[in-house]
């Protein structure tokens, strides 16, 4: 019993850390944990990456999909821009937290869906599943009453103010005005957008 509780927790302990590496198509255990602890500079945004891959490959676990696939973190890969984005983009309450399941949920039944309709192809499906499952969100929010959006007003005033609160606000801006040549600038720009931030100190890892 003992040594099943500790398969099943090193089967999930992988997966959780391999969905981060394979943002990068990497599966450098130390790269996937340096992603996971940058993405927790902005905490929400980090938990709703963190728990979106958790309940993708639980979901796979208890379903029956390949153990091998949640370990590697192809099943959970796509639930980390899924849980980072949901929170990006709405205000967190009871009602947000009911979309965010089924939005997970979604994006893991397009991921096995794609993955069984490209596999006689070889074709990756690589973020098709998230990209799909926010158009469905995008389309769908609206008719929640109690889930709000955040604007771009919130983004940058509400939110931001909320961010300065926790104590490495200051160390992570700190090179927020660094002067770089303007390619290097728009390269690291890129970089950040993928885990949905504009912290500088990010960009230039």
């Amino acid at each position: 019993m003992i040594m099943r509780v500790q398969s099943i927790g090193a089967l999930h302990l992988n997966g959780l850390i391999n969905s981060y590496a394979q943002i990068f198509f990497s599966q450098d255990k130390w790269y996937a944990i340096i992603l996971l602890v940058l993405s927790m500079l902005d905490y929400q945004l980090g938990l709703g990456g963190l728990t979106a891959v958790i309940l993708t490959n639980l979901t796979a676990h208890i379903l029956g999909f390949s153990k091998e696939k949640i370990s590697t973190g192809l099943y959970g890969f796509n639930a980390v821009f899924i849980g980072l984005s949901m929170v990006y983009k709405f205000h967190v309450n009871t009602s947000f937290l009911i979309l965010f399941f089924f939005a997970v949920i979604l994006g893991f039944m397009l991921t096995i869906w794609f993955e069984t309709l490209f596999a006689k192809y070889k074709v990756p499906i690589l973020t098709l599943p998230f990209v799909l499952t926010l158009f469905v969100v995008d389309l769908s929010f609206k008719t929640f009453t109690n889930i709000q959006s955040i604007l771009p007003f919130d983004r940058f005033t509400l939110v931001l103010a909320e961010q300065m609160k926790v104590p490495w606000y200051n160390a992570v801006h700190f090179f927020d005005n660094t002067e770089i040549p303007q390619m290097l600038y728009y390269y690291l720009k890129t970089m950040a957008s993928i885990f949905f931030t504009i912290v500088f100190w990010w960009e230039r890892l």
